[in-house]
């Protein structure tokens, strides 16, 4: 199933990271109840933020304190 074509890639990372506007991700999110294709992309790139949070948010500064 095709999605609808007014979300970008930008617009499902916006939604991914949170900081999409308010009525674009109330938008998006009827159209990822109906479109399990689109559902997926998202968490795909949900699982991404993930990993790269895991792996970057314990890293340590150059002073040696932790940075979150």
């Amino acid at each position: 199933m095709k999605y609808d074509a007014r979300f970008t890639d930008d617009d499902l990372h916006r939604y991914s990271d949170g900081v999409l506007d308010p009525k674009a991700r109330d938008e998006l999110q009827d159209q990822l109840q109906q479109n399990p294709a689109l559902a997926q992309r998202v968490r795909s790139y949900q699982s991404v933020d993930d990993a790269l949070r895991e792996a970057f948010d314990t890293v340590e500064s150059p002073t040696g304190r932790m940075e979150t």
